[in-house]
């Protein structure tokens, strides 16, 4: 045997509980000594043995009830219970296997046959206790790790959801890069610098009037796919959709150091859509866009009431390029000044002079874009 085992003898002969004793203690094992049944329940509770020897034939409770107790005790029904009785009726051994005991020697017993009695229950009890052990950590590993994929699961909703917030804002490798922290994403508010963009759809009002509201939606949407989709490969922003009109930041959230470049390739790119969509779609009147560009100064971040949060830009650049916009035709694209600093090697312009703007002290000098460079 491998270890020493506690094994409870429950008896009420002096004389067995001694001979029992002393074999127990050859047998390399620790023997505890009871001299009837209640003793025996009152010290297997306390102290839980690995293996008892009980007798069937006991005063206040006898062999059979302490079995009967053992098995309906959830604490108590896996410890082994080897009756040792002088009893030989096969209808009590019978009763004592169907109450639990895991084995039945008669009185006088042969030592070796007890011996390997033992051995044998005290096997499968270490093999039993290590199975429940097993079964334990098994049932915490469980329990961490359903704990774990729960907040692994809540992360990731929580990262989806996220993700789709920012998906209508941003393009997706800045997004990712902003879900990897990569990365910071400041909506509180900030000053910045960056470059606003409108394109609008010219004639819009009549063109609604002359086709039906459904290839009205139709599109719309078709325009403002094309339209999100070159602002996002042009690593721009999102800002919004104003009626037929569109709005996108270039230089925030981030800032590429060649904003005003890229606003005014997707300004370039955006054109090149409406010429292309025009010639695929026979089924609707052509459209035009104009688009106003301008750089300066913005307020940036979520601005609105506790119910509605729009991530968007505010200021006289965002009022400036606006107005820009009006001034440009269809197909055409007007810039503001600091813009066309920023832009004068990547394309043509020719200057409109300065512009009187409405609520600005200030007039703006701007120009039109004739052709890239």
């Amino acid at each position: 045997m491998n270890r020493t085992a506690t094994i409870l003898v429950v008896d009420d002969h002096e004389a067995n509980r001694l001979i029992l004793h002393d074999l127990i203690i050859s047998y390399g094992h620790t023997p505890v000594l009871v001299d009837n049944g209640l003793s025996a329940l009152v010290h297997i509770r306390r102290d839980p043995p690995d293996l008892v020897l009980l007798d069937i034939l006991m005063p206040e409770l006898n062999g059979h009830e302490v079995l009967q107790q053992m098995r309906d005790d959830a604490s108590l029904r896996n410890i082994p219970v080897i009756v040792v009785s002088s009893v030989d009726e096969l209808d009590t051994i019978v009763r004592c296997i169907e109450a639990g005991a895991d084995d039945y020697i008669i009185k006088p017993f042969n030592h070796t046959l007890l011996l390997a009695r033992l051995r044998s229950c005290l096997d499968k009890k270490r093999v039993r206790d290590q199975e429940e052990r097993l079964a334990r950590l098994m049932e915490d590993y469980n329990l961490r790790l359903e704990a774990k994929v729960a907040e692994q699961v809540r992360q990731i909703t929580a990262t989806e959801l996220e993700r789709a917030s920012l998906s209508r804002y941003l393009s997706p490798s800045l997004v990712e890069a902003v879900l990897r922290a990569e990365k910071p994403l400041n909506l509180g508010g900030t000053q910045t610098r960056a470059t606003v963009l409108f394109a609008d759809i010219r004639g819009y009002t009549r063109l609604s009037q002359t086709i039906a509201p459904q290839q009205v939606m139709e599109m719309l949407n078709e325009h403002f796919t094309a339209m999100s989709r070159i602002v996002f490969e042009h690593e721009g922003t999102l800002d919004k959709f104003i009626g037929d009109s569109v709005m996108a930041v270039f230089g925030w959230p981030f800032s590429t150091q060649h904003d005003e470049r890229n606003a005014l390739r997707a300004a370039l790119r955006m054109q090149e859509a409406v010429r292309i969509g025009n010639a695929r779609s026979a089924q609707r009147p052509p459209i035009g866009i104009g688009i106003g560009i301008n750089t300066g100064t913005v307020i940036a971040g979520n601005i609105g009431a506790p119910q509605k949060m729009d991530l968007t830009v505010i200021g006289d650049a965002v009022n400036i390029a606006a107005r820009l916009q009006t001034l440009a035709s269809a197909g055409q694209i007007v810039v503001g000044e600091a813009t066309y600093e920023a832009i004068r090697d990547e394309a043509h312009c020719e200057p409109i002079g300065e512009i009187e703007l409405k609520n600005l002290l200030q007039p703006v000098r701007c120009y039109r874009v004739l052709e890239p460079v």
